[in-house]
């Protein structure tokens, strides 16, 4: 896997086992609907591709659920890098 550069010009760095990454959980992922947050936090277990990985995700207390081949976006069962993480990317 390699690092790529999107359309608008911004850095895109492949995932990593371990990388920390934002994911919005899927609705029979009720456990990780904590506080009717949107995103939860995850750890990057496995990097299949540039876009797919699996995850462990953590809510806010116990509950924590493994996901796999899920790929990078905004939507509802997917994950994306932290904001922080982009904007690191940018300078």
């Amino acid at each position: 896997m390699t690092d790529g550069t999107l359309p608008d010009g911004t850095l895109q760095r492949a995932p990593r086992v371990g990388d920390i990454v934002m994911y919005r959980p899927r609705e029979q992922e009720r456990a990780l609907r904590n506080n009717s947050a949107q995103e939860v936090a995850a750890i990057v277990t496995r990097a299949d591709s540039a876009d797919t990985v699996n995850l462990r995700a953590f809510a806010d207390g116990q509950e924590t659920v493994w996901v796999t081949s899920v790929g990078r976006g905004n939507g509802v069962g997917q994950w994306k890098e932290r904001e922080c993480v982009r904007s690191m990317n940018r300078s």
